[in-house]
């Protein structure tokens, strides 16, 4: 008996000890319900906040999409800020039982609005989709779309499609031109002078500046087509324009590069009688320098312009010489020899014929300053050449006229020793006429 009681009593222990043992474990799975329950109702809390932030921002967009159509409607009347209004107490005493860190920052939030600071909400911690927003940017993207425009087709030119005159453009006339800027065509952009309308100066077109110019190539304007050197820029051989070619020429004009200005006769299209191009009157000259049509190249002194030594003409050196053809200049004109390189038979000048003469006043060839007197023109006095004066001498060597080959003594200032004109010799002699020079050559 004895036996047997200790045995239940000893089962009596261990079961108390077990019991002991489960109910700690049990306090531990309570503890961890109760976090997780915590956690999820702060997440619903903070949910919940972020939802009414959202529908915070939302009315404010809303409330500011209305006071502008309000304003726009009626421009004298001023709308209160949204802004200044968002935020009432009972936004701040939910923010301030969200605990210590919402608490930190709707103070912060409630700084901002005391400033005048809207704080931007942040389309993730609203949790919605704010409809008058992307309301108006869809506004503000096709109001966009329609000022861009669509991108113009580009074709293998790398040009406008509809401008590309190899592609054969919807934009292109039968004649090869825009149409709009067509005269053929009668295109919109050609004015009743048969001109470019935006370039028209009769027209006042809107290329067209107050100095009566391009504006764009005007000096005084400072257009954008002008240089730092005062020239075109497309033009300018030292800023190295795209009108420039490799042999420092404008590429249209340039024989060697073949440029679209050069007809098949070796000159320049607009300046070809035989082309009758667009620069050559019905006098059969060139039209700007042709004095019976009162050309633009013609001064009130009845000369170029540019040649005009009285009008300080563009082409006239310091020394007051025409800037080509001076040698102290070394100008373009003058060759190696220090002669008129078309004029040097040695270097085979344009301007030498085959007879090695100089081409225009050579009798064989029927130069063009030969008259029908076999003369030359303007030294003939039945012709009554520009070279004779009133007194029928030649104007140069005229006395009475004080012509330019008359020297200060009234002799020929070729054949005056004094003056040791380019006729004498150094043994003060007329050169033909000295036996000395003939037998030293």
């Amino acid at each position: 008996m004895d036996v047997e009681g200790r045995k239940i009593d000893s089962e009596d222990a261990a079961r108390q000890e077990g019991g002991g043992g489960e109910q700690p474990q049990l306090e531990g799975n309570q503890q961890q319900q109760k976090e997780k329950q915590s956690e999820q109702s702060q997440h619903l809390l903070g949910q919940q906040q972020a939802a009414e932030k959202g529908q915070e921002a939302i009315n404010v967009l809303a409330q500011e999409k209305q006071a502008e159509r309000q304003s726009e409607q009626d421009p004298g009347r001023q709308q209160p800020s949204a802004v200044d209004n968002r935020d009432t107490p009972a936004e701040e005493t939910k923010a301030g039982e969200a605990g210590e860190g919402q608490g930190d920052k709707a103070m912060e939030q409630k700084e901002l609005n005391e400033e005048g600071q809207q704080k931007p909400v942040r389309q993730e911690e609203a949790g919605v989709i704010k409809d008058t927003a992307q309301q108006d940017l869809e506004e503000t993207a096709a109001n966009l779309q329609k000022m861009r425009g669509k991108r113009p087709r580009m074709c293998e030119h790398d040009r406008k499609f509809s401008q590309c005159k190899e592609c054969g453009g919807p934009k292109v006339c039968e004649h090869n031109r825009q149409k709009r800027l067509c005269r053929d065509c009668g295109g919109t952009g050609v004015c009743e002078h048969n001109r470019e309308r935006r370039f028209c100066k009769e027209c006042k077109g809107s290329g067209i500046c107050e100095h009566n110019r391009h504006r764009s190539l005007c000096k005084d304007c400072k257009g954008a087509g002008i240089c730092e050197h005062e020239r075109r820029r497309s033009r300018c051989k030292d800023c190295k324009g795209s009108s420039i070619c490799m042999h420092d020429r404008e590429r249209r004009r340039c024989k060697d590069c073949k440029g679209s200005g050069i007809c098949e006769h070796g000159r320049e299209q607009r300046f070809c009688k035989e082309c009758k191009g667009s620069g050559i009157c019905e006098h059969n000259r060139v039209k700007r320098i042709c004095k019976e049509c009162g050309g633009s190249g013609i001064c009130e002194h009845n000369r170029e312009r540019s040649r005009c030594k009285e009008c300080k003409g563009s082409a006239i050196c310091e020394h007051n010489r025409q800037k080509s053809q001076c040698k102290d200049c070394r100008g373009s004109g003058i060759c190696e020899h220090n002669r008129e390189r078309r004029r040097c038979k040695e270097c085979g000048g344009s301007d030498i014929c085959v007879h090695n003469r100089q081409k225009s006043h050579c009798k064989d060839c029927k130069g063009k300053c030969i008259c029908e007197h076999n003369r030359v023109k303007r030294f003939c006095k039945d012709c009554k050449g520009s070279g004779i004066c009133e007194h029928n001498q030649r104007r140069s060597r005229c006395k009475d006229c004080k012509g330019p080959g008359i020297c200060e003594h009234n002799r020929e200032r070729q054949f005056c020793k004094e003056c040791k004109g380019s006729a004498i010799c150094d043994h003060s002699r007329i050169r033909r006429f000295c036996k000395e020079c003939k037998g030293e050559a």
